[in-house]
């Protein structure tokens, strides 16, 4: 009889056990990307491009470059429309749920969120040539997404094949 009782017991504290494991797992919080396509930088480094290009005026993104290794994305979001903007769509503005978020555009359209965490800043990316890109400046919560800024389409182009046999 002692050995049942032993056995009912452990049972059930192991399936409590289980039971309270799996009500406490968030299942989004380590959910990440398949594959992450995009390069990107986030660093006191970009600096270096020059000042005369990291101003963006306020409540404006910028996405430009010259090349698929230099593309930059400079933002700039005021603490004004931040808050406005998140009581409008009944989220907290909490500055950790800030994202950049990528788009790449080809056959279909994927996308690809960075924690940027801040309101002004900026980001360098290499991208693949032949498709478009833009950017987002947003708050992502939960499975939610309320973009604040919109950049421009950008398109690189694919290398010339010019003087090649």
């Amino acid at each position: 009889m002692v050995p049942l009782l032993f056995i009912i017991i452990v049972v059930t504290a192991l399936s409590l056990l289980i039971y309270w494991v799996l009500a406490n797992i968030n299942p989004t919080e380590n959910i990440s990307p398949k594959t992450n396509r995009f390069h990107y930088e986030l660093a006191q480094e970009l600096s270096t491009y020059g000042e005369s290009d990291l101003f963006v005026p306020q409540n404006s993104i910028k996405f430009s470059g010259n090349d698929a290794k230099n593309m930059l994305a400079y933002w700039n979001l005021s603490r004004t429309k931040f808050e406005e903007d998140s009581r409008h769509n009944q989220i907290k503005p909490d500055t950790e749920l800030v994202v950049l978020r990528i788009y790449e555009v080809n056959e279909w359209r994927t996308y690809y969120d960075i924690k940027v965490k801040s309101l002004s800043g900026r980001c360098r990316f290499e991208l693949q040539p032949g498709n478009y890109y833009y950017l987002e400046l947003g708050i992502s919560n939960r499975d939610k997404f309320i973009p604040f800024l919109t950049s421009n389409t950008v398109r690189l182009s694919r290398p010339s094949s010019v003087g090649k046999l």
